[in-house]
């Protein structure tokens, strides 16, 4: 059966296979799984969930179904299968995000909105390296205030695969 709809969680949870296509080209086809962990490009990357994508250096290439990048100056071991070092992206999502993280995997960013939702907080923060990017995470903590500096912890996300027109 083909089941055509707008609505993301209604075919995340209807589909057993989705077809994600944007300008009337198709950009990935996969189960909702699939879709949701190993996105195939930025469009599908931003448009499924709350995933965000980010300029990250190919530092090492796949090894093991990982990929060591370096994202806002933190060197970070990410989930993919990219082949050839230098410019890349990543897809982030809020889970794999942590806030007032210690370690290699963290890099520093400014707090610049915080939003109650109840059992978790929405955290908006600015990574010092890109002041004009913007990335969300959520923190069941007491949540920080706005200004205020905070390490952000990479835990996980997607090398996206280059795509045509893309030098990595």
């Amino acid at each position: 059966m083909v089941y055509v709809t707008h609505d993301q969680a209604e075919a995340m949870a209807l589909a057993d296979r989705i077809v994600v296509i944007d300008a009337g080209v198709v950009q990935q086809v996969a189960a909702p799984q699939t879709l949701y962990a190993e996105p195939a490009t930025p469009m599908v990357a931003g448009f499924m969930g709350r995933g965000m994508v980010v300029p990250v250096s190919l530092l090492e290439a796949a090894k093991d179904e990982t990929c060591t990048v370096e994202p806002f100056g933190a060197t970070v071991v990410l989930r993919g299968r990219i082949e050839s070092v230098g410019t890349a992206q990543a897809c982030v999502r809020p889970e794999g995000l942590s806030l007032d993280a210690e370690g290699a995997q963290t890099f520093a960013a400014t707090v610049t909105d915080v939003v109650f939702r109840g059992a978790v907080s929405s955290i908006t923060v600015a990574p010092v390296a890109a002041p004009d990017m913007r990335l969300e995470l959520d923190a069941s903590d007491a949540a920080p205030e706005i200004g205020a500096r905070v390490n952000i912890g990479v835990n996980d996300g997607w090398c996206l695969p280059p795509t045509s027109g893309s030098d990595g």
